[in-house]
């Protein structure tokens, strides 16, 4: 899990600055640096949804892992 969301974290930050530095193009969020990849044909449709899709599966992620007591969660696997 740690993995996909920081994979996905980077992911979006490298956009940011490469939409920053060579389309002139300000993103704050990743939704939006996404959105503006595809409108200037970095990613195809296809592409854009899936990474759409990455965004909302790291915050689903995060959300329940800030809501987990791992210790508890490693008694019950013990």
């Amino acid at each position: 899990m740690l993995r996909f969301q920081r994979s996905v974290e980077i992911f979006w930050r490298l956009l940011k600055d490469y939409l920053c530095v060579h389309e002139g193009f300000v993103c704050e969020y990743p939704k939006s640096c996404m959105k503006i990849a595809f409108k200037v044909g970095l990613m195809g449709e296809e592409e854009a949804v899936q990474a759409l899709e990455m965004i909302d599966e790291k915050e689903n992620i995060r959300n329940i892992t800030d809501h987990v007591n791992f210790e508890e969660v490693v008694e019950e696997i013990y």
